[in-house]
Order: structure tokens, then sequence, then C-alpha cells
């Protein structure tokens, strides 16, 4: 009896550290996504790290009034958030080299193991025109307005 109260309370304090851990992650993402863009819920997060380096993703809901705010403000000028690079509507054009740290973002995507349909949505959105991206130096964020999603990706 003693053993699985034991047992109750070291899993309680496991999903607790656990949600806590979930709540810290979306808010740190969520720090990421330049000021004035109102981010809803997360619909995806999933990063890998190590010591130094590290590469992830997240996606976030946006809404309709969201989405139309940000689409008439950048069409109007297109200023660069605090630490990123002025907005570009995409397609978004690779280097293809590889070797380029202006694409190394990029890796951020598949490191996040996003579901396929999510994925192809963001893969999509790059090739197409509609949506925008601001970079900084090893991650980007894209607003794709048509499907009301924000994504901020990072490698490095």
């Amino acid at each position: 009896m003693k053993l699985a109260r034991i047992a109750v309370f070291g899993l309680a304090i496991g999903l607790f550290g656990w949600a806590t851990f979930l709540h810290w992650e979306a808010a740190w993402y969520r720090g990421k996504i330049p000021a004035g863009i109102e981010v809803g819920r997360a619909l995806h997060i999933r990063s890998e790290s190590d010591i130094r380096e590290g590469c992830g993703a997240a996606v976030f809901q946006l809404s309709p009034a969201a989405a139309e705010q940000f689409r008439s403000r950048v069409s109007q000028h297109r200023e660069p958030p605090d630490g990123y690079s002025k907005w570009e509507e995409t397609p978004y054009l690779s280097t293809g080299d590889g070797l380029s740290t202006r694409d190394s973002w990029m890796n951020g995507l598949p490191c996040a193991s996003m579901p396929s349909e999510l994925n192809r949505v963001v893969s999509d959105a790059l090739i197409s025109p509609g949506a925008y991206y601001a970079q900084t130096h090893e991650a980007t964020v894209i607003v794709i307005p048509i499907h009301g999603l924000v994504v901020f990706s990072f490698y490095g």
C-alpha cells in the first residue's frame, strides 16, 4: 500500500513536470514570433538539441482576423520585425547548395517531424506566392495567411 502511494506520487510529480515543460516550451516559441503577430494555440512543436546545437519548429494557429491584419500591414510596408530581416513574400528561393547559412533554418522543418499534411501545407506555402517570411541568422518565421498558420523554424 505504501509503495503504491509512492508510485502514484512519483507519477503525479512526473506528469506535473512534463506539463510544466510543455507550457514553457510553447511560451519559448511564442517569444520567437515577432511582435504584432497574435498567434493562437500551438498545433505542433518538436525540437531536438544537444549541448551546443539544436533544431526544430513550432506551428501556431493564426485567426482569420490576425491573418488579415498581418496581410494589410505587410502590404503597406515590409519593415523588418525586431531581430529579423524584412518580410519577403514567397516563393522562397533556396540557394540549393546545401552549404549556405541562409538556408540552414530549413533543416529545422524535417527535424520537427511534422505530420505529413501539415508538412505539405508548409512546403507548398514556401514554393507558392501568398505567404511571407522573415529571417534571422539561424531561424525563420513563416506566416501563411491563407491557411491561418505561423511557423517558426530554427537550426543551429
